[in-house]
């Protein structure tokens, strides 16, 4: 872990000598978090080695970088506080050192030697203050400025002053990828924001910064799309952990607050602390405390409700020669009334209602909706602008349609189709769209100019009668051309990519980590999920089923463009 890709020589990290010292360790905490090794920077070290220590440093957050700050020159050595952002680079930067010169600096004094090192990297991501990951591209070149101080070259200026350079090794072993909680619009539904969050010393420090994040509302992609419910002005006084139960007292605001709305702060801190999304949490247990007085400790169960998982229906539709068919077990039965030569369909995730596409002219579809009654009665909707490629529901019961260059949203009924607003350019398309069970996130594949395609995600913010859908951020980095996608669960997503002979399938999780490989039947065409079984349709107009991303695909029965409800 102590090896880093920058240094010039071994021991610009490792330390050579000196006595054997205890680690200080954390009383009561549950676990401890390993720390990259930094060491002080030592006489005689050049400029490179200067760089190369600092950056390496610079990933351990243990004492406020404590280590970093010796690398730095005054007033930058006590002015320096990064927080959670960074700009994260390949493995190997290149290193340019500028030949030193002597100037003198301004308010007098004797000249001083200035060195200037550009590090040339390939940046492959950026995260966010708030710790929200974007994949990024491009080389770029940032600049430091070394000064000599008595015989010792220090760094007086960096490209960032709140931003940490990190190479993806450093990033890869000290951030952890969490869930922050927050409430949908309706305030009944826990919607994760996924971040990434630098490891701490303990758990008491991880959860600090935890629960700081919750006070204020979410940033980025989900703002204005979710809020928080700890009131402005509350204050966080201390994390405590006890065992695997974490005590949060709060103060301030939150004083004020109703019991309601104290429940529902104990409920984002539960989702947040206890959560087991990405990792075990080492916390089972939350106590909320206001002002020292608490209420009963609370787990993960105690508000399972709040986060919708995927319906895990045996029930498969899916559409065949004579129209829609179900599949419940092993028995297929058409489903009288929908005898339509649908190119897609959905079913509502409570399997009640029922929702079909036919194009009907090149830039035209209707949308045929209703329930899922022993009389079936479909209401058609026309959808102009483009031919519509997806459909699904939300946990409303409305109906998203891609067309084109247009998104629309179609409520239960006869309701005209609603447009929603999206920040796509005008040279882009979306080509499938479905929305999460929370009724929130989207995920989409977006079509460039160029042929070229990316999975994105963004989220629904309803202002009165307007839809929309604002900033979406890029996940599923080198995934080749995408092309259908399902939610798994709440935190990863299916992604087909290249279709047809050589189809290869992806588990994505929506925090921006590295997509996992599964293996595809050849000829896949399309794909479901429940977020238990996963189903796929071949170009021969079959079915194939799979009980898990590491289990063997089986023969199901003829069809195309499966779909389970939700």
């Amino acid at each position: 872990m102590a090896v880093l890709a920058l240094a010039a020589a071994g021991c610009a990290t490792v330390p050579t000598s000196g006595r054997v010292q205890p680690a200080r360790a954390g009383i009561g905490q549950v676990q401890e978090y390993p720390q990259l090794i930094a060491v002080p920077p030592r006489p005689g070290w050049s400029q490179k080695q200067i760089v190369s220590g600092f950056l390496h440093a610079s990933a351990t957050f243990a004492d406020g970088h404590a280590i970093a700050r010796m690398y730095l020159a005054p007033p930058l050595s006590t002015t320096w506080h990064p927080g959670w952002a960074a700009t994260v680079v390949a493995e190997q930067p290149q290193i340019n050192i500028a030949a030193p010169r002597s100037v003198h600096i301004v308010g007098g004094g004797p000249a001083t030697s200035v060195a200037h090192v550009n590090i040339t990297g390939q940046r492959l991501a950026t995260l966010t203050d708030n710790g929200q990951y974007q994949t990024s591209s491009g080389s770029q070149v940032y600049h430091f400025t070394l000064v000599r101080t008595d015989g010792r070259w220090r760094i007086r200026s960096l490209p960032s002053t709140t931003t940490l350079l990190l190479t993806k090794p450093d990033f890869v072993k000290v951030y952890q990828a969490h869930n922050l909680y927050f409430f949908g619009p309706t305030g009944t539904l826990l919607v994760p924001d996924p971040v990434f969050v630098p490891q701490q010393a303990t758990d008491t420090d991880l959860a600090r910064g935890l629960v700081t994040a919750l006070l204020d509302e979410p940033q980025g992609w989900l703002s204005g799309a979710t809020r928080t419910r700890f009131p402005a002005g509350t204050r966080l006084r201390s994390v405590k952990i006890n065992g695997s139960s974490a005590v949060v007292n709060l103060a301030g605001a939150a004083a004020k607050a109703s019991q309601a709305v104290r429940e529902d702060m104990a409920a984002q801190l539960v989702w947040t602390l206890t959560s087991s999304s990405y990792s075990p949490s080492a916390i089972q247990s939350v106590q909320l405390e206001i002002n020292g007085r608490g209420q009963r400790f609370q787990e993960h169960q105690d508000y399972s409700q709040l986060v919708p998982a995927r319906p895990a229906s045996g029930r498969l539709y899916l559409v065949s020669s004579n129209g829609v068919s179900a599949l419940s077990g092993s028995t297929l039965r058409p489903v009288p009334g929908l005898d339509y030569s649908f190119s897609a369909i959905a079913v509502s995730p409570q399997g009640s209602r029922f929702a079909g596409v036919v194009a009907s002219g090149k830039r035209t579809s209707t949308v045929y909706s209703g329930a899922l009654t022993k009389a079936i009665h479909l209401v058609p909707r026309q959808l102009n602008g483009g031919t519509c490629t997806s459909l699904s529901f939300d946990s409303r019961g409305d109906i998203w349609a891609a067309a084109g260059k247009y998104l629309w949203m179609l409520p239960p009924g006869k309701g005209a189709a609603v447009p929603v607003v999206s920040r796509l350019l005008a040279s882009q398309t979306i080509t499938d769209l479905r929305v999460a069970p929370d009724g929130v996130r989207v995920a989409m594949i977006i079509r460039n100019q160029n042929g070229a395609s990316q999975v994105a995600i963004g989220a629904v913010t309803r202002n009165g009668a307007q839809l929309s859908i604002g900033p979406t951020v890029a996940v599923g980095a080198g995934i080749p051309d995408p092309a259908e996608l399902a939610w798994y669960n709440a935190y990863n997503i299916l992604v087909l990519a290249q279709p047809g002979p050589g189809a290869r399938l992806y588990e994505v999780p929506v925090n921006g980590g590295a997509p996992g490989r599964i293996q595809a039947v050849p000829g896949t065409i399309s794909i479901t999920t429940n977020g238990a079984e996963i189903t796929a349709a071949t170009d021969l107009g079959r079915l194939v089923t799979s009980s898990g991303p590491d289990e063997p695909w089986q023969p199901v029965t003829d069809g195309r463009a499966p779909a389970y409800p939700g």
